[in-house]
């Protein structure tokens, strides 16, 4: 197996773990004329169906004004991929 150069072998795992139940997944990706990416569109289905997500980007270079939302609004990663969110 090559080595990524953006992701460690640890990473690798967890992620691959992480979609492993995934029966389907695609993804629509628009790149604009600067090279950033615009667009994402992604659908993936498993045992409980079929999701839908998509993202939007703009603004790069811009300094966003990001706030940590209150403790008690926040779960895990973790804790998400277990269905233990509220």
């Amino acid at each position: 197996m090559s080595k990524d150069p953006f992701t460690g072998e640890k990473d690798r795992h967890y992620l691959h773990e992480s979609v492993k139940h995934l029966t389907a997944f695609e993804v629509d990706l628009w790149i604009g004329q600067d090279g950033y990416p615009v667009r994402v569109d992604s659908v993936s289905t498993d045992g409980d169906g079929t999701f839908r997500t998509t993202a939007k980007f703009s603004d790069f270079g811009t300094a966003a004004p990001v706030a940590a939302p209150p403790a008690e609004q926040a779960i895990s990663f973790d804790d998400v991929l277990k269905g233990s969110g509220s």
